[in-house]
């Protein structure tokens, strides 16, 4: 029934403009009108009438206030982007904000240099890892060694072993990652009830322990085919996503005061430092044309930037809620339990919009770098501007197309006909 409703509303005013502009506007006059009706009893009297029964004139209030909120959205529209560029930090050059500068950056150059360092340890632990080739050709030449013993000479090694190599299967299925200490002590171990022991049934003498050489068997087989393979993905995987999130998170020059300020950076130095491509010329005139041309990643660009006007509306009018009650409160306010809404709830509320904020923008850029990694060469097509035959001449092409767009200006000519493709 919603979805129905939805679609109906959608073919009026636009998905994007209900679930980005009039939602986060109908939560916020629900949740303020419910602080009111809990601190003034005039206020409660009023929502309870409204809500008892249904005539004709409450119909028609209903939808005159959701044409009011309709217009409130559509004329408040531009907070969305303003705030944006707020949260991105772009107020740090006016006085205010180099006031603020100086208690913002250093939070936002700690959780830089962390995840450098995180990437740092997590990369000097991957070199500290033996080559699995290695490891697995160690095995097999002590396991041939230990054959040639054709008896059981040490069960203590082979329990040790055991032991050890039970506490690094745990860590594996548990998808933890193994130090490369324990593991070069496990491989230790178990070199060592290899060379000692005939892991090889058919080669044992008649009346050894078979039941021993089946059991180092065991562990040898499961280390070389499952733990030691394992071990170096995993570290590599760790290594991959760490040094993945310090590039996604920051760019490689640019600090900016705020988190989304530097996920902005990241993802216009990813743009610039893999294709020469200046952003903020790039992705507006990038939209049209996928809008026009690829029905699929235009709308999947459009789900993500509503998830992230929704968010950042609802955490704008949740702080601007919780200010205003603040001062209501101080002046009139007579009821505990709307301060504990207002004063605890509230600034957990703001704290989490943030977070999702942050997230939103975070898969936002992720969405746009895909996007420019697929179809960028649309928008080249789309200006009859030639395409790139190799890698190397990207940039210089996409330096054309800033000159053209930025600039105003044409330094050079331009032959509008691209080559064979």
């Amino acid at each position: 029934m919603f979805g129905t409703v939805l679609d109906k509303l959608g073919s009026y005013f636009g998905q994007s403009f209900l679930l980005s502009r009039c939602f986060p506007w109908l939560l916020c006059l629900i949740v303020n009108l419910l602080i009111a009706s809990i601190e003034f009893p005039q206020m409660r009297a009023f929502v309870e009438g409204e809500y008892a029964g249904a005539t004709s004139t409450k119909a028609f209030d209903f939808v005159a206030a959701l044409i009011a909120v309709g217009v409130l959205a559509y004329a408040t529209s531009p907070i969305i982007q303003a705030m944006t560029e707020f949260l991105e930090g772009d107020w740090i050059g006016s006085p205010l904000g180099r006031l603020a500068a100086p208690f913002l950056v250093p939070f936002e150059a700690a959780r830089r240099d962390r995840l450098n360092a995180e990437y740092r340890d997590i990369f000097d632990r991957r070199t500290k890892l033996p080559n699995t080739k290695r490891v697995i050709a160690q095995l097999r030449n002590d396991r041939a060694a230990g054959a040639r013993l054709r008896r059981i000479v040490d069960v203590g090694a082979i329990n040790d072993a055991d032991s050890r190599f039970g506490e690094v299967m745990r860590h594996r299925w548990l998808n933890l990652e193994i130090s490369p200490d324990t593991f070069k002590a496990f491989i230790d171990s178990l070199s060592r009830a290899l060379r000692s022991n005939c892991a090889d049934i058919a080669n044992l003498d008649p009346g050894e322990n078979a039941e021993e050489a089946e059991r180092l068997a065991e562990i040898h087989n499961g280390t070389v085919e499952e733990l030691t393979p394992f071990v170096l993905d995993f570290a590599e995987q760790m290594e991959f996503r760490a040094r993945t999130k310090r590039d996604r998170d920051f760019a490689r020059l640019e600090l900016a005061p705020t988190r989304l300020g530097n996920s902005a950076a990241a993802l216009r130095d990813y743009c610039d430092s893999r294709y020469g491509i200046a952003f903020e010329a790039f992705w507006p005139r990038f939209l049209l044309v996928v809008a026009s041309k690829d029905d699929k990643l235009s709308g999947t660009i459009a789900a993500s930037k509503i998830q992230l006007d929704f968010s950042i509306l609802c955490f704008t009018l949740t702080v601007a809620s919780l200010t205003g009650w603040a001062i209501v409160l101080w002046l009139w306010g007579r009821s505990l339990l709307t301060a504990v809404v207002v004063f605890v709830a509230g600034p957990a509320l703001a704290w989490a919009w943030l977070r999702i904020v942050q997230s939103s923008y975070a898969a936002f850029a992720d969405v746009a770098r895909s996007a420019t990694d697929l179809d960028r060469f649309e928008l080249l097509d789309a200006l009859h501007l030639p395409l790139p035959q190799r890698s190397d001449d990207e940039p210089a092409i996409w330096q054309r197309f800033s000159l053209l767009t930025l600039l105003s200006d044409k330094p050079t000519p331009v032959t509008y006909r691209n080559p064979v493709k």
